[in-house]
């Protein structure tokens, strides 16, 4: 019966067109090159443990509000191939899931990768760290909806495949959202629209202030 809903649902979607929307819509897999990319682990260490509060990694920052990037969390060498990249924000939503009283129960995190973020010595500014900042922050934003979208959800521990294709939906718009950022911002040189995706999403942050993990 739910996946019969599902498919009703992706019908409808369909017709409005908001396909995108549709939780059987297959994960896209193409990793951003420049900005972001994402890491989706799928080892047993993240499936079958119960879920904890916090993800722990002296290599990662977790998203918080008091805690912003500084550029000595950048700490990857110089992609010497890139040279026109000021910097490069590697941030993550990292999902874990459980099996608890017969159903599953998932955690979302934003976390950005110290070891495979970058500057460029000569970019080291407050303003071009104020735009990765930003895309942490873009991170952090869908990993509260996704957490919102989750909790509406009632999956049994054996719809493992119905659970990810939720998560990709929310997935994939982060990556448009992110490669949009840096499309209307030309890369954080059109200041005004900078400001503009400044306050956008800021609001949003509040708006989906509920499902912060750690605020």
């Amino acid at each position: 019966m739910y996946q019969i809903y599902l498919k009703l649902l992706c019908l409808l979607l369909t017709q409005i067109g908001k396909a995108e929307l549709c939780p059987y819509a297959e994960p896209n897999t193409k990793e951003s090159k420049i900005v972001v990319t994402d890491t989706i682990p799928q080892t047993k260490e993240f499936l079958e443990p119960p879920i904890t509060q916090k993800y722990e990694n002296e290599e990662d920052i977790l998203w918080t509000k008091d805690r912003k990037l500084t550029w000595d969390d950048f700490q990857a060498p110089t992609d010497s191939t890139m040279p026109k990249v000021a910097a490069l924000t590697f941030s993550s939503i990292i999902y874990r899931r459980s099996c608890e009283n017969g159903q599953l129960r998932g955690t979302v995190q934003a976390v950005f990768k110290k070891k495979k973020s970058w500057v460029n010595p000569n970019m080291k500014t407050d303003y071009h760290l104020e735009h990765e900042q930003l895309h942490f922050d873009i991170t952090e934003l869908y990993a509260r909806r996704l957490r919102g979208a989750l909790e509406k959800y009632v999956f049994d521990c054996d719809q493992v495949l119905e659970f990810n294709r939720v998560v990709s939906v929310f997935l994939n718009e982060w990556k448009k959202v992110q490669h949009k950022y840096d499309i209307e911002t030309i890369y954080s040189q059109n200041m005004q629209q900078q400001r503009d995706w400044y306050v956008s999403i800021h609001m949003q942050l509040l708006d989906y202030k509920a499902y912060a993990m750690v605020d």
